[in-house]
C-alpha cells in the first residue's frame, strides 16, 4: 500500500495535480508521505497546506514554526489563519511556555480572540490575561467561558488568595458587561455575598433576590433586599409587603421597619386620602419603636411619634364631625395651623373634611 500511495503521489506531483497530492497524502496516513508532501507544498509556497501536513505527520514544531514565520511577516490570509487555528485546536503534544505564549499572541494579532481565550484557560493558568482580553476586545463572557476562567479550589498554584482575586476580577468583568446573574455567581464563589447581592439587585430579578437573601441569612443582605422590594409596587402585592417586614425583622433592622410603616402610612394619605388606614399602619409599626438603635433611629423615631400624634388627631376629628362638630372643627383647624404639619398630612384634606361637613349640614355659606 505504501508503494502504491508513493507512486500515486509522485505521479500527481510531476503533473502539478495539487488537489490530488493533498488528498493522497492525507489518505495515506503515512508520516513519511505526509512529511514529503508538506515539503513539496512548502517549495511551492502553498504554506497553509504545508502547515496542515506537517501537523498531520506529527511534526508539530515544524508546523508551528512555519505558522509563526508566516504571521510574523504579515501573511494573514484566510488560509494561514485557518491552518494556524486548526493547529492550535488540535495540539498532539504539550507546548513549551514560550510556544504557548507565541500562539496566544499571534491569535490575538489575527483577531482570533475566542481561540486565544480558550488557549489561555485550557492550556495555561493565564486567567487574568483571558479576562483582560474579554474586557479589552469587548468579548461577551458566556457561562461556559466564565467556568473555564475560574480557578478551582485547591488546584491553583497561587493559593486561595489568588483564586479569590481572579474570581473577583472575573465577577467585575461580568458586571461591566451587565451580566448581573453571572457576576452574582462569581462574587459568591469568591466569598463576597454583599457584592453578589448588589449585582443581583441590578438585575431586577425579584424572585432570585428574595431567594438569595433567604439562603445567605445575612443581616446586611436582608436589609438590602428589603430596601429593593420597597422600590416595587409593594402595596398592591401582599406577599412582597410581608417579605419586606420579615426581612427587616430577621435583620433586626427595626429603624428601617419603623420607617417602612411610616412610608405605608404616608402612601395611604398621599394616594388614597385614607387617614384611618394610615393610622392603622402607624399603630402596627409602633411596637418596634422601642427596639430602634443606631445614629439614624432618633430622628426616625421622633418623626414617627409625631406622625402618630397628628394622624390620630385627624382621624378623631373626622369621626367627631358627626357627633361633636364644634370640637372636631376646632381640632382640624388647630391641626392645619401646626408648624410643619405638611410633612405628615395634606392640609387640603382637612379643609375638604370641613367643607364636606358644612355641606352635609346645609351650612353652605360657611362652606
Amino acid at each position: 500500500d505504501s508503494g502504491l500511495f508513493g507512486n500515486a503521489i509522485e505521479l500527481a506531483q510531476k503533473n502539478n495535480m495539487t488537489p490530488e497530492v493533498m488528498a493522497l497524502a492525507l489518505s495515506s496516513r503515512q508520516k513519511s508521505a505526509m512529511n514529503q508532501c508538506a515539503t513539496y507544498f512548502e517549495h511551492k509556497m502553498d504554506f497553509p497546506k504545508a502547515i496542515k501536513l506537517y501537523h498531520e505527520s506529527g511534526d508539530q514544531n515544524k508546523a508551528l514554526a512555519m505558522s509563526f514565520e508566516r504571521i510574523k511577516y504579515g501573511d494573514t490570509s484566510n488560509g494561514i489563519i485557518s491552518a494556524f487555528t486548526s493547529l492550535v485546536e488540535n495540539f498532539s503534544v504539550d507546548l513549551s511556555e514560550h510556544q504557548m505564549t507565541k500562539c496566544i499572541d499571534y491569535l490575538v494579532k489575527l483577531d482570533q480572540n475566542q481561540q486565544a481565550i480558550l488557549l489561555m484557560t485550557n492550556k495555561t493558568d493565564r486567567f487574568k490575561d483571558a479576562i483582560n482580553l474579554c474586557l479589552e476586545k469587548n468579548i461577551t463572557i458566556s457561562e461556559e467561558m466564565a467556568e473555564k476562567m475560574t480557578p478551582k479550589k485547591g488546584k491553583n498554584e497561587g493559593g486561595e488568595d489568588l483564586r479569590v482575586s481572579i474570581t473577583k476580577k472575573l465577577a467585575f468583568a461580568c458586571l461591566k458587561q451587565q451580566n448581573f446573574h453571572l457576576a452574582c455567581k462569581k462574587y459568591t464563589q469568591a466569598g463576597d455575598r454583599i457584592l453578589a447581592t448588589k449585582c443581583l439587585l441590578k438585575s431586577g430579578d425579584t424572585k432570585h433576590i428574595i431567594s438569595y437573601a433567604n439562603v445567605s441569612r445575612n443581616k446586611e443582605i436582608f436589609i438590602m433586599a428589603a430596601n429593593y422590594l420597597q422600590s416595587l409596587d409593594f402595596y398592591e402585592n401582599p406577599n412582597i409587603m410581608r417579605t419586606i417586614i420579615a426581612f427587616y425583622k430577621k435583620a433586626k433592622g427595626y429603624t428601617q421597619l419603623v420607617q417602612f410603616y411610616s412610608n405605608c402610612s404616608q402612601l395611604e394619605i398621599d394616594e388614597y386620602q385614607d387617614y384611618e388606614k394610615a393610622f392603622k399602619a402607624l399603630k402596627e409599626g409602633e411596637p418596634y419603636v422601642t427596639q430602634c438603635r443606631g445614629e439614624q433611629s432618633e430622628e426616625v423615631v421622633g418623626m414617627f411619634r409625631k406622625s402618630i400624634q397628628i394622624v390620630e388627631r385627624v382621624v378623631s376629628a373626622q369621626k367627631g364631625l358627626a357627633s361633636d362638630s364644634s370640637t372636631a372643627e376646632k381640632m382640624l383647624m388647630d391641626t392645619i395651623l401646626m408648624d410643619g404639619v405638611e410633612s405628615f398630612i395634606r392640609t387640603g384634606d382637612c379643609w375638604s373634611m370641613l367643607v364636606e361637613h358644612k355641606c352635609s349640614v346645609q351650612e353652605y355659606d360657611a362652606a
